[in-house]
């Protein structure tokens, strides 16, 4: 009996070994190796002290400033080939939704569009080795006083705009919100589990969506990323020694610990 038992369990870790290796064989649609993230959690106390909308955007536009200067301190790092940032990065767990509006698209009676969506910082899609399919990635001077522009995947493309060329489409986040116009289409890539199908997505520029108090700082490096991680945990602090650094990670295992 205990030899019979033996073998049922080599059987069945023999069957996970491979069904990890599958998994693993998976194209993710992005390059987990060498990608350090590092959530930075800002006070929130300042936002009690926002009278008014005006004053919460202030906050907002100190916070995302806060945000970029540490990204571009962090590029300067020996080892790192790229830095930016993201509210959300690929098998973390969270999952962001914005209901959407989109310009010539006629919902049916009681459907409510809305779509699995993402802020992000220049620059984003390149270093996560993203392919963008059409058009252009997020630069610097997509900012609040540029037009207003966003990134979809290929799955939106072909739910909402089928046979057509999405660059140039536009919708919005709600009923009298104002028009964002698409500039690119990236290749569809996993989000949330190696083993889901794809489904529509889209990214906004955080230079024109505010992260609030919380960001990832996104880093690609060209060495172990860990070893990035004391002297980027140093620079952000120096930045803001009130800031909380949660849980750091790389994306390698953020993969790895989903299967």
């Amino acid at each position: 009996a205990q030899v019979a038992l033996a073998l049922v369990m080599l059987a069945g870790a023999g069957l996970l070994v491979r069904s990890l290796q599958r998994m693993f064989a998976v194209d993710p649609g992005f390059r987990a190796e060498n990608l350090l993230i590092v959530p930075l959690d800002l006070p929130r106390a300042a936002y009690a002290g926002a009278k008014d909308e005006a004053g919460k955007r202030a906050v907002d536009e100190s916070n995302n400033q806060y945000f970029a200067r540490v990204a571009e301190q962090v590029k300067a790092l020996p080892g790192v080939e790229a830095a930016t940032t993201a509210a959300i990065t690929p098998f973390c767990n969270v999952i962001g939704k914005n209901g959407v509006v989109i310009e010539g698209w006629q919902p049916k009676p009681g459907e409510n569009v809305a779509i699995d969506s993402n802020r992000v910082g220049p620059g984003y899609h390149e270093l996560m080795g993203i392919p963008l399919v059409q058009g252009r990635g997020f630069i610097e001077r997509d900012n609040a006083s540029a037009p207003l522009v966003v990134i979809i995947n290929e799955a939106m493309a072909r739910a909402y705009f089928p046979n057509q060329n999405p660059l140039g489409k536009r919708f919005s986040l709600g009923s009298g919100q104002p028009w964002l116009e698409i500039i690119g289409v990236t290749r569809d890539h996993r989000l949330h589990s190696l083993t889901e199908t794809s489904f529509p997505h889209f990214d906004l520029p955080a230079l024109q969506h505010p992260y609030g108090s919380f960001a990832r700082l996104v880093v690609r490096t060209n060495i172990d990323p860990l070893a990035v991680l004391p002297p980027a945990r140093k620079e952000a602090l120096a930045l803001n020694a009130q800031v909380d650094i949660e849980r750091p990670t790389t994306l390698y295992d953020e993969v790895k610990n989903s299967i």
